[in-house]
């Protein structure tokens, strides 16, 4: 799975993308689940107050796409 498809099954499950940062996270993105790709490494983490929790690395965009797809659908209070 690659980011645009990743996006696409996140709307199509009604993920709200208000709680989202696929493909990029801003400065000062607060609680958000992100995605993001960093110096070759594939990052999925959540962000609290500017401070990464339940971070994750992965070498391969696919695996991570897969990973983050699965955690945010498990998490009830994210559907729209």
């Amino acid at each position: 799975m690659k980011l645009f498809e990743l996006r696409t099954a996140l709307d199509a499950s009604r993920v709200n993308p208000r709680y989202l940062a696929v493909g990029t996270v801003l400065p000062g993105a607060w609680d958000k689940h992100c995605i993001v790709e960093n110096s070759g490494v594939w990052e999925v983490y959540y962000t609290e107050r500017g401070e990464k929790a339940f971070h994750r690395t992965f070498e391969t965009e696919d695996d991570a796409c897969g990973y983050f797809f699965e955690w945010v659908t498990s998490l009830p209070f994210l559907a729209s």
